[in-house]
């Protein structure tokens, strides 16, 4: 947290960044890290934790909640129409390192689902490196780490039934080259543009 909030002002052009800790009862609950990608016009969560002994207590969903409410008030306070939504990153239960780690992840996910989040399963995304200077997504050594897998969820802020591909590219873009400042011809743009495209052949059948 006191990393991104030493980040030079100049570093974050495309969002309105947003840092929040929470208290309960004057104990430390939790926290959230996400940005506003205003000319994307919808929300990225970048970090968000709880302390054990404050899980399943309903402190998730309100904190959902609150940012996606943030994120409303965000584009209305630019003039923007209302956003799409507040979107992030889970981890792929198939891409799991063994069953246990595979049978939390699905378990994050109903809850996601339940807290009445849509989980993006045909974009193809990849989380990009942590490692400066290296984006293109290949690996050329069997030392180096491969991309990891991910999904995608949106917390809709207006009810969406199902969502277009021009929204699946919309957030892939916003993410990918506003929040990860990627160019447009990396291989994790182009993977997940080419798996849009293939969802709007199917979307249009």
């Amino acid at each position: 947290i006191r990393d991104c909030a030493y980040l030079p002002h100049q570093q974050t052009p495309l969002a309105l960044v947003h840092q929040w800790l929470f208290e309960y009862q004057g104990e430390f609950v939790g926290f959230r890290l996400f940005n506003y990608l205003r000319h994307r016009n919808f929300g990225f969560s970048r970090y968000v934790g709880l302390l054990p002994q404050h899980r399943h207590h309903g402190f998730g969903r309100m904190i959902h909640q609150l940012s996606a409410r943030q994120i409303a008030d965000d584009a209305k306070a630019l003039g923007h129409p209302v956003p799409l939504g507040l979107c992030g990153e889970l981890d792929h239960p198939d891409f799991a390192p063994n069953e246990t780690e595979r049978q939390t992840r699905i378990a994050r996910i109903k809850i996601f689902r339940q807290w009445g989040n849509i989980i993006l399963e045909d974009l193809d995304y990849f989380e990009p490196y942590m490692i400066q200077g290296r984006s293109d997504g290949e690996v050329t050594e069997a030392t180096e780490l491969e991309p990891d897998r991910m999904l995608l969820y949106l917390f809709p802020i207006l009810p969406i039934t199902q969502l277009t591909p021009e929204m699946m590219a919309q957030l892939a873009s916003g993410i990918l080259i506003d929040n990860y400042r990627l160019d447009d011809d990396s291989w994790f743009v182009q993977k997940a543009r080419a798996s849009v495209n293939l969802h709007t052949a199917q979307f249009n059948r």
